[in-house]
């Protein structure tokens, strides 16, 4: 039995599919491929790339601002999360399975410092997910802007 157990959850985790194991859903991500450009004129300037990152909310927590009145900026926020960032291919896989996502994270932003982008005009950027209309979508904040209300996702 505990063979069979081995190569489900193998095969699962082979195939990228989210799996549940001991009632936690546990999803591999390759953090080795080109992160996505959602904007043709935007170019990557930085990105950790992390081979295989194994999701669940074991792997992940959320750093926040010492403040929600606190406010910062992009560049020094994103200093601050250098330590163990999340790849941008982390919020693409979790847009396309937001059932991995915990609900106590719908009231942030959600910040993946892992992956740094550039705009035609030399802004740097990071991109985002955020909780809005009813499900997860993606959004960007510059490195310039003030941040508040926001987390970054780092690996455990």
């Amino acid at each position: 039995m505990k063979r069979l157990w081995l190569l489900c959850l193998l095969i699962g985790l082979a195939l990228s599919m989210p799996i549940i194991v001991s009632g936690q859903k546990i999803a591999k991500i390759d953090c080795n491929s080109p992160a996505y450009l959602p904007d043709p004129s935007w170019k990557v300037l930085d990105d950790s790339q992390a081979g295989t990152f194994i999701f669940n909310q074991a792997t992940v927590r959320l750093i926040t601002l010492t403040s929600p009145r606190s406010q910062e900026k992009g560049e020094i926020f994103g200093e601050k999360m250098k330590l163990s960032p999340c790849h941008a291919n982390v919020l693409d896989y979790l847009l396309a399975h937001q059932e991995l996502i915990p609900e106590s994270w719908r009231d942030k932003i959600i910040i993946f410092t892992g992956t740094v982008y550039g705009d035609p005009a030399g802004n740097r950027l990071f991109r985002t997910m955020i909780y809005w209309n009813g499900s997860w979508d993606w959004s960007r904040c510059y490195f310039e802007e003030l941040y508040e209300n926001c987390a970054a996702i780092v690996a455990n």
